[in-house]
């Protein structure tokens, strides 16, 4: 007489989940195969995966709502690294799959890039930017495509000596999955704010107007005199701007100066 057989066993895992190395933002898939087998003890039969349950996990914790034979992942990032089980369960068990390792390449990348700076003789300046990828990561700045020795730093900061010290700076930041160079940051050096007035003359009003130019970017007041003892504040504005001084009928003469404003 044929004995019968029952449905006492936990699922059987028949293909287990596969390791993958992908790059940081691509696609990867991990799948099972299965069987709620039946039959005495390691004698499976058959197979109804209508009866199996299933939930993933990633280091050791269920992700929500990932409970098909197969797990899809999109737009993969670094906190999706580490090792992926299945657990499979039936009504007499589960049974947990070996680990399914994803690793990342997750080379560096920036994401704010070093800007243009101006700076004086005698000054300090400060190029800043922000990188993502694997830690850890090195940098390495660049003068005219040239290292500059022992800036390895994330920021660089430069003490202003010469005008030679214009130019373009970069830098390159490297990990073990590859580098990146910044684009280029352009510093113009002065060797002094002391602005200039140029392109005097007298408009259809009589208004007399000039024009400031100082370093770009920086600050210049304009002052008016009378007796060139006594001087007024007019204007502040960024160099270069154009003034122009709309009360000048009242005044036999009048004299004006500007100056850089910290």
């Amino acid at each position: 007489m044929t004995p019968l057989l029952l449905d006492t066993n936990p699922p059987l895992i028949l293909v287990q989940p596969q390791s993958n190395t992908n790059h940081v933002g691509s696609n990867v898939a991990f799948s099972v195969v299965a069987t709620s087998g039946v039959g005495f003890g390691a004698n499976y039969y058959g197979s109804n995966p209508s009866l199996l349950n299933y939930q993933w996990n990633l280091n050791g914790t269920n992700i929500s709502e990932a409970t098909n034979a197969s797990l899809n992942l999109t737009n993969i990032q670094p906190s999706q690294a580490g090792a992926y089980t299945m657990q499979v369960s039936n009504s007499n068990g589960s049974t947990m799959s070996s680990d399914a390792i994803l690793t990342l390449l997750d080379p560096p990348s920036i994401t704010v890039q070093p800007t243009n700076a101006t700076a004086l003789v005698g000054n300090t300046t400060t190029f800043t930017m922000v990188a993502d990828g694997a830690a850890p990561l090195s940098y390495q700045w660049t003068f005219n495509n040239t290292n500059i020795f022992n800036e390895t730093n994330l920021t660089l900061t430069l003490n202003i000596q010469t005008t030679d010290q214009s130019g373009s700076y970069s830098v390159t930041v490297t990990n073990q999955f590859g580098s990146v160079t910044s684009s280029n940051a352009v510093l113009t050096v002065y060797l002094s704010a002391v602005p200039a007035l140029a392109g005097l003359s007298f408009d259809a009003n009589n208004n007399f107007q000039f024009t400031v130019a100082g370093v770009p970017g920086f600050n210049y007041a304009v002052q008016v005199s009378t007796n060139l003892i006594d001087w007024i504040p007019l204007t502040t504005n960024i160099s270069p701007f154009s003034f122009t001084d709309t009360n000048t009928g009242n005044f036999q003469q009048k004299f004006y100066r500007s100056s850089y404003t910290p």
